[in-house]
């Protein structure tokens, strides 16, 4: 019937859904598990400050995506509605 009704009915697959696979992201996720394992080697005791951090890290990173999907999501609504306001 269309993405509204997918939409309201809750068949996924349009927001959120899809992974990353950009083998840069890859490459810097597998970085960063590297330098958490060097940190709890170097610094064994700071395990719960690390696991702190990450998941601050985590929300903040959810925070700013939904931030700039609701951005766009604007931007699309405003071309849609200078579109049909016509010349």
């Amino acid at each position: 019937m269309g993405i509204l009704y997918d939409m309201y009915h809750g068949k996924s697959g349009y927001f959120g859904e899809k992974q990353i696979t950009s083998h840069e992201y890859i490459k810097l996720i597998g970085r960063l598990s590297e330098l958490a394992d060097e940190m709890l080697k170097k610094y064994p005791d700071a395990e719960e400050l690390l696991n702190q951090l990450q998941d601050m890290q985590s929300e903040a990173a959810s925070i700013a995506e939904f931030e700039m999907f609701a951005a766009g999501f604007r931007t699309g609504a405003q071309l849609m509605m200078e579109m049909l306001r016509g010349e």
